[in-house]
């Protein structure tokens, strides 16, 4: 491990520039002995990267976030993570650091509206990172029948969905495999704020599928090409 690298556990400190900086560190520990007392000491390293700036906009009913980084040592990517309460959060995306710039922007084609909420994950080579604070966007865009489906790829056979922009009332969410075959099926109602989450348990990984969303009275109203792993 090169000097330097750190790993987030908590919350970054905004300086009065608008430039975040960690006090989250990687522990590195020395010993020492206090009236026959072992002691363990912690010293913190800071993770080398600084943010300077992170933002969003809402453009077209998408939500589009620009950030700028300075002092980046061995950083390889960017990890870019929504939540629609702010407390659990998913990885939606992912950008290669490149050192010739320091400017980047990423958009979440999946803009409703209320409220979602954005953080950056920053990952070095050797695999320590620290975390952004969070950023929240708040849309009043009236984009009707807005699916989401995070993340995907779908890691695992829980499949998470997001309904916004819907009428309120019950509709029917099913998972196809590639030879038509039922592997996941609930039902989901929408209150009248037009938003709603649900978990689809799927009966196995099987690659490539289709979710599809379907009022009450059989009319289909979404469908989305999805990748199980």
């Amino acid at each position: 491990m090169l000097p330097g690298k750190g790993i987030n556990d908590g919350t970054p400190a905004v300086s009065a520039t608008n430039e975040a900086s960690w006090s989250d560190r990687l522990p590195t520990t020395r010993g020492i002995a206090i009236g026959g007392v072992d002691y363990t000491i912690e010293d913190a390293i800071v993770l080398p990267v600084k943010l300077v700036s992170f933002s969003g906009i809402e453009k077209n009913c998408n939500n589009q976030l620009n950030w700028t980084v300075t002092e980046a040592l061995n950083l390889q990517k960017f990890q870019i993570e929504k939540s629609n309460d702010g407390r659990t959060f998913t990885v939606i995306g992912t950008e290669v650091y490149n050192g010739n710039r320091n400017n980047y922007t990423f958009t979440d084609l999946g803009g409703a509206a209320g409220s979602k909420y954005y953080r950056l994950k920053m990952i070095d080579y050797d695999g320590y990172s620290t975390v952004s604070t969070v950023l929240s966007l708040t849309s009043n865009c009236k984009k009707r029948n807005v699916v989401e489906i995070i993340p995907n790829p779908v890691l695992g056979k829980t499949v998470k969905v997001y309904l916004s922009g819907f009428e309120q009332g019950s509709y029917k969410i099913l998972v196809y495999n590639t030879l038509g075959q039922t592997i996941g099926n609930s039902t989901i109602d929408v209150n009248a704020s037009g938003q709603m989450q649900k978990d689809i348990q799927l009966a196995q990984l099987v690659g490539f599928a289709v979710l599809k969303v379907f009022r009450a009275d059989g009319i289909e109203m979404s469908s989305h090409k999805i990748l199980v792993k």
